[in-house]
């Protein structure tokens, strides 16, 4: 995606934010808290919102997250 110009830098920022503590949790014995798993889940919004807007003819709030 990254190579062929097909992702911006924000979201490009977000996939690595996402990865990092995910690869971490699934490969340790490690517990996440909750608040880590919260960021996670808006971070995953706010990657949905951002693809929505780049793919498709649609606007999603990436701060609507409830």
């Amino acid at each position: 995606m990254k190579k062929d110009a097909y992702i911006d830098d924000y979201a490009l920022q977000l996939f690595y934010d996402i990865k990092g503590p995910g690869n971490v949790a699934s490969h340790t014995l490690e517990n996440s808290s909750k608040e880590e798993a919260l960021k996670a889940l808006k971070q995953l919004f706010a990657l949905t919102a951002w693809f929505v807007g780049a793919f498709y003819d649609e606007t999603i709030d990436a701060t609507s997250f409830k």
